[in-house]
């Protein structure tokens, strides 16, 4: 069905992709999102909230525009050469074990040379149980 429809729906993406981009808004029928509740371990309690994540399907639309968008800001920081050579984010060929590998290679190689690492690390994995799930649903 969508093969049918595939040009008209282009340009409609296309027309809506720009206008969002030059009016910095998306339309308010764009920002409305179904969320599903997902056990985060199959032992926990479903009844209780902080043992749900919260995931978020955003429309068809929405999400084609959401990937437009990060393509053209991607090209742009690459052309402007702007981008991290190893931030994995929305990076081909690049991973967090990428990332990994880089702070392991660095820190060997400032210790053959008898110098001092000091690594910095954050953990946002539980940042998410911070969020007022009641407000958010």
């Amino acid at each position: 069905m969508l093969c049918d429809v595939v040009n008209v729906l282009l340009l409609f993406i296309w027309v809506m992709h720009n206008v969002s981009l030059r009016g910095r808004y998306l339309p308010q029928s764009q920002k409305a999102a179904v969320i599903t509740p997902v056990l985060k371990k199959p032992s926990a309690d479903p009844d209780e909230l902080k043992n749900q994540w919260p995931v978020s399907n955003l429309t068809f639309i929405s999400k084609t525009i959401q990937c437009m968008v990060i393509e053209q800001v991607t090209q742009h920081l690459k052309d402007a050469n702007l981008m991290l050579c190893l931030q994995p984010t929305d990076q081909c060929h690049h991973s967090t074990e990428t990332a990994l590998m880089k702070v392991l290679s660095d820190t060997l190689d400032a210790a053959d040379l008898s110098k001092v690492s000091l690594i910095d690390l954050l953990d946002f994995s539980a940042a998410f149980e911070t969020v007022n799930h009641d407000m958010l649903l």
